[in-house]
Order: structure tokens, then sequence, then C-alpha cells
């Protein structure tokens, strides 16, 4: 009987995997706690990337993302403070390579074009899909620049109109008044709003780009054009609009405040108190005891408060008609003792105020 001869073929040697990509590091931005957590769960399945840091509005955005490491900037245009196109525009000023991919709710023609200005990479509608979102963040870390099809065709038709010298055209705006009321276009939309003081002082604005006023000179036109005269009284710390104003604004205030409490969302509902508190303040030093108003301490002092109340107020109305319109006003309308309207001179706007 034969021996088995040995067997000379070697062990197969065990296949080797591919070895999986770094997960990319990714920084989140918005202002609703719901949203972002939701983002991590979708970013952060079978460890596609990792979310190192988050911002809850644009001035945070530029502090955390300039002092991290991030690769992807998730952003959105609606914040706090500095908007998401300024909170971009500085981030990639201090860090120019890299990838910022805006998630925002609009796809107006000037914001796409202004996160394009601003250096963005990529701008996805909030409605996109999972998928969607996972694939942008991939292609846009790898290199390409990534725009829905609708948007694309924005973005190519505005490349089309520059000029040789590589400037935008300005484009043109109406904000003009009809008995009491303004007539208001601004990229495709139009509506009508209400005439009060603050509309008046920012058609001013409006009017004379890049201009500062001094807010007694915006007061002593509106009492002009109301035929007042006299008046050298500095008169109360605040006038009967800008209470109402206020009254308004905590009525707001505190049915967010509610509402954040309800949800649990401990950052909206401390912001919410911290606003509450600080106009209680200041209703605290124009009112004295009974109701009765105190003096101002002089005409400029009520002039800034009444002018710079009063304008915030417009911007809160126009954003119930035009977020877009309210997003750009509240970057580039500056109030206080002086005020002005100093649009970016890359992206003009030119406004026809009658």
């Amino acid at each position: 009987m034969m021996n088995a001869m040995p067997s000379t073929s070697r062990p197969k040697r065990p296949t080797r995997k591919a070895a999986k990509p770094a997960p990319i590091d990714v920084m989140l931005v918005d202002d609703h706690p719901l949203w972002r957590d939701t983002l991590r769960k979708v970013l952060e399945r079978q460890r596609f990337a990792v979310v190192v840091a988050e911002a809850s509005d644009g001035d945070e955005a530029v502090d955390v993302g300039t002092a991290g490491d991030p690769d992807v900037v998730l952003m959105d245009i609606q914040l706090p403070g500095r908007d998401g196109i300024e909170a971009t525009r500085e981030l990639l000023a201090a860090k120019p390579g890299l990838r910022v991919l805006v998630l925002a709710s609009s796809d107006n023609r000037a914001q796409v074009l202004a996160a394009v200005e601003a250096g963005a990479c990529g701008y996805l509608l909030k409605t996109a899909g999972s998928d969607e979102v996972r694939d942008a963040v991939r292609r846009i870390h790898a290199g390409e620049l990534v725009f829905p099809p609708s948007l694309a065709s924005v973005v190519l038709d505005e490349l089309r109109t520059r000029g040789e010298d590589g400037a935008t055209t300005s484009s043109r705006h109406v904000f003009r008044r009809e008995g009491d009321y303004w007539t208001v276009e601004f990229e495709g939309e139009t509506f009508r709003l209400k005439h009060t003081r603050g509309a008046g002082y920012l058609a001013t604005l409006l009017r004379e780009p890049g201009q500062e006023f001094h807010s007694l000179d915006l007061v002593s036109s509106d009492r002009r054009a109301a035929g007042v005269v006299g008046g050298q009284d500095a008169g109360p710390a605040l006038d009967a609009e800008a209470k109402a104003a206020y009254r308004k604004r905590l009525r707001d205030l505190s049915g967010d405040l509610e509402e954040a409490e309800r949800w649990g969302d401990q950052e909206r509902a401390s912001n919410a108190r911290l606003e509450i508190d600080a106009l209680e303040e200041q209703i605290k030093r124009a009112v004295g005891l009974g109701g009765r108003d105190r003096r101002a301490a002089s005409a400029s002092e009520r002039a800034r408060v009444n002018v710079t109340l009063a304008i915030k107020a417009t911007l809160r109305k126009i954003d119930n008609y035009s977020p877009v319109l309210a997003a750009h006003l509240s970057t580039t309308v500056k109030t206080g003792t002086y005020c002005s309207y100093a649009p970016d001179p890359r992206a003009p706007v030119q406004w026809q105020v009658r």
C-alpha cells in the first residue's frame, strides 16, 4: 500500500479587504438643535463622516471653524448674528482649503449667487434626501462643485451675464411709497408693506447706499415730512411706536420661550430669556413709577434708540413677506447713532426708491 504523498500546495492566504476611507470630518452650522441632530445621524451612519464641531450662529461658526480643522462645513443661511453667507466668507478667508456646502430652505436666485460669491462649493435644499446629502458631502470633499440641476442653471446664467472684467451686473429693486403703503420688489418677489417710521428711515438709507446718516437727521427728516416743527425737548426716552414695538416683541418672545420649553430646547429657551430680560430692562429705564415716561438724557440718545427699534421692527415685518430680503438687509443695514446701508460691492444691489 502506497503512502499518500504530502501535498506541496501552499495554503491560501486570506484575502485582504480594501481599507475603508477615513471618515470625513464635518462641522454643522444651524440654529436648530433638532436639525443638527438629524444631520449628525445621517452623516455618521456607517462611519461615513464624523461630526467634529457644531455652531448655532454665524459668529460661533467663524470662531469654532477657525479654531478647529474640519474637512467640510454644512452651513445654514438664516442664522443669528452673522448670516451663513458672511460666515462662509470669513471662514474661507481664514482657511482657504475648507469646503463649504450650503443647506438652505430657499432656492432664491440672489441667495444662491451670494453663497457662490462667498466661496461655497455646493448648495442643497433642506428637502434633499439623506443619500443626496451624503453624496454631496463626498463630492465636495473630493474637490467637485455640487448644485442640483435647477440651481446649476441659475449659476450658469449669472456667469453668462458677467462683464469682461468679471464683475457681476447689479440688480435693480424697488422700494416705492404709494399712500400708506410701500411696494417692495426684490429678486422676483413683490409685496406691500404698511408705512411706518421704520420703513421711512429704511427708504432713506436705501436711497443713498454707503452714506452714513446721524439718527437725529433721520428723525428730523421724518418730522419735517409729517409737518411737525419745533419740539427741541429731548422728549420721552421711548416714543409710543417704539414702546409698542417692544411690547409686541416681548409677546413674541414669550411664545418662543413657551414653545422652546415644551420641546426641551434649552438653548433656544435661554436665548429667549436673555432677550426678554434685556427688553424689560430697556422699558424699565424708559418708564418710571405709575407708567410715566422718563425723559431722554439727550435728543441724540432718544433718536438712536427709537430709530434702531423702528428699523428692526420693519425688518421683522419684511421677514414675514421675504425672508431673503430680510436676511440681506439684516447684514447690510447698520443702526445706532449713525445708520447706513452698505451692500457688498462685489454683488451690488441698486434700489429705485420713490
